[in-house]
């Protein structure tokens, strides 16, 4: 098995081949494990099921079967570079993205919108109160409807209900 993998990897790098032999060996193994379970002698299928399994990491479907259109997959389909964001001013960064991540918010002002917005709930409708603050903490719709015994159609509705009434989202 280890020679098939090795010869239909070859054009890997030696650190990229020997991390996609050993995941060829693990399908491998888990599918003579799956033939042994079943009964069967997989002894004639050795070499067969060496290429499948060269075949599916070559593709980019490992042992654990990571998505391929993950961003981070170690075979991406698009063409995109993944960088972390820059923790301090120093880091050597594009000004633009430090910009963009940049809050800007005053605390005073976020201070005031807090309290609107507790003003704004305690004259709301207990039921739909509780809808609001479910919906705050980042609950969707499909969550809230289950958790309340209502369709998802109401929840929408009062979504709906509940930013028409909020003067906050007027200004």
């Amino acid at each position: 098995m280890k020679r098939v993998a090795r010869f239909r990897l070859r054009h890997l790098d030696e650190e990229r081949k020997e991390d996609a032999v050993q995941e060829v060996l693990a399908i491998c193994w888990e599918q003579y494990r799956r033939l042994v379970e079943r009964g069967r002698d997989p002894t004639p299928f050795v070499g067969k099921m060496a290429e499948f399994a060269t075949r599916r990491v070559r593709c980019g479907r490992g042992f654990l079967r990571t998505r391929l259109r993950d961003v981070l997959s170690p075979i991406p389909r698009d063409d995109h570079h993944v960088e972390s964001i820059p923790m301090t001013e120093d880091d050597d960064c594009d000004p633009l993205l430090s910009d963009a991540l940049a809050d800007g918010q005053d605390p005073a002002d976020e201070a005031a919108l807090k309290i609107d917005v507790e003003e704004w709930l305690a004259s709301v409708e207990w039921r739909r109160r509780r809808v609001a603050e479910l919906l705050m903490s980042g609950k969707n719709t499909v969550e809230v409807a289950k958790r309340e015994g209502v369709s998802r159609m109401r929840i929408f509705q009062l979504r709906q209900d509940l930013a028409e009434s909020c003067p906050l989202l007027k200004e």
